[in-house]
């Protein structure tokens, strides 16, 4: 009988604390005296990183216990390793399904593992938050394909489904919890493709078919803004698609402490629950089940192509059937002030000229634009938002090749 820690609220309370530790000053001593007192024992411990520089991780060793903490990734390099981990990973089928970049990072955490003299036969907990998740899972699988004499406990945070149906099955309800935030939409990663006419239009069936592989393991469960726990699969408020999913996971590291998608407010909601949770069932609350898979076949996947494509001509043709007319209010326009000439869109001063010629032109150009966006088949608001600001902050930094920069001070 395992008997480490439990899969308790107030230990995944504890947990999420270490990995928002992690890469900080002060984090070793920090969670080694966590550790400690968990188990009542000095702990003898390292922190390091992988080979390639991907995922800061911890293991610490206390008594008959061993902890691994696997943190989320750290650039923008590493994170586009991971998602095309989904695709390019030496997958026989559906049941094997894994992703190669967590893989990777899993195996180089193992082979530290045994060189720093770690045993597979103590009490093994692994958590992990977002792409550590993953390598969590991952790390728990060689676990239990060495045979250990007791299987690893796992708790992950914020992860993105990252094992096949046989990792799930093999990992089963009772070695895993995954939590959840409500609209965290990272758990939803891989998207899905069904769900989703860019990702329809642009990728190859072998892409389609393969990210359909993903799942789930047993008992999620899910955390609102109040604290509240409940049982599910995946967070009810998330909003998912290709856009938003990717763009969040990107970003996950440079994200505000409030968004749902942030290690601070795993801690912020479970210290709320771990509060409320006074009785032994409030401290262990039933999960979601399985994510059952569902295969997509090259016939659907082909239909739902072909279907994307029909909406989107039919859309931009009923777009296209009269004059475009704009709200007067809604138009880029100009006018004099003193000697400048400004624009304004949405009667709010956004340019100056400083000429009359200029100010001008740069409206018209901007109308016909808007005239264009409104025939479109569609348009993706935050994508174009989120581009637009890209655009014009790396035109206004000197030397990335802009002539002239872009100037964006309004004069004092």
């Amino acid at each position: 009988m395992w008997t480490g820690f439990t899969l308790s609220v107030a230990n995944a309370y504890i947990f999420a604390r270490m990995l928002g530790a992690l890469g900080q000053a002060g984090a070793k001593a920090a969670i080694d005296f966590a550790f400690g007192q968990l188990t009542g024992a000095a702990v003898a411990s390292v922190q390091s990183q992988t080979v390639d520089g991907g995922l800061v991780y911890y293991i610490g060793e206390s008594g008959g216990d061993v902890l691994v903490l696997i943190g989320p990734l750290t650039n923008l390099v590493n994170a586009a390793k991971f998602v095309t981990g989904y695709t390019v990973a030496p997958q026989l089928n559906a049941a094997l399904a894994y992703n190669s970049f967590a893989r990777s990072q899993a195996q180089a955490i193992a082979a530290q593992w045994v060189a720093l003299g770690y045993s597979f036969t103590k009490r093994i907990t692994i958590s992990g938050f977002s792409a550590g998740g993953c390598a969590a899972l991952e790390l728990g699988l060689l676990c239990i394909a060495q045979q250990t004499p007791q299987r690893p406990k796992i708790v992950t945070f914020g992860s993105p489904r990252n094992v096949g149906t046989f990792g799930q099955q093999a990992i089963g309800e009772t070695t895993c919890r995954r939590w959840m935030n409500d609209s965290d939409p990272v758990p939803t990663l891989p998207f899905n493709p069904l769900g989703d006419p860019l990702s329809l239009l642009g990728a190859p069936f072998a892409v389609l078919n393969q990210v359909t592989w993903f799942v789930h393991v047993a008992h999620g469960n899910q955390l609102d803004s109040l604290g509240n726990v409940t049982g599910q699969v995946l967070p009810t408020a998330a909003v998912g698609g290709f856009s938003l999913d990717v763009a969040s996971w990107l970003l996950s590291q440079a994200t505000l402490a409030a968004s749902p998608h942030n290690i601070a407010e795993y801690v912020r909601r479970l210290g709320l629950a771990n509060q409320e949770a006074i009785t032994p069932a409030q401290q262990n609350p039933p999960g979601g089940g399985d994510e059952h898979f569902n295969p997509a076949n090259r016939r659907e996947l082909v239909r739902a192509q072909q279907s994307a494509v029909r909406t989107i001509f039919q859309s931009s043709a009923a777009a296209t059937g009269g004059p475009v007319d704009l709200p007067e209010l809604s138009e880029f326009t100009t006018a004099r002030i003193g000697p400048v000439w400004v624009v304004s869109f949405n009667a709010v001063i956004v340019a100056i000229g400083p000429t009359k010629r200029r100010a001008k032109a740069y409206a018209r150009a901007a109308n016909a634009m808007l005239r264009h966006q409104q025939v479109l088949g569609t348009l993706d608001p935050t994508a174009l938002a989120a581009q637009t600001a890209d655009f014009i902050e790396r035109a206004s930094t000197p030397g990335n090749g802009f002539t002239p920069t872009l100037q964006t001070q309004f004069p004092s």
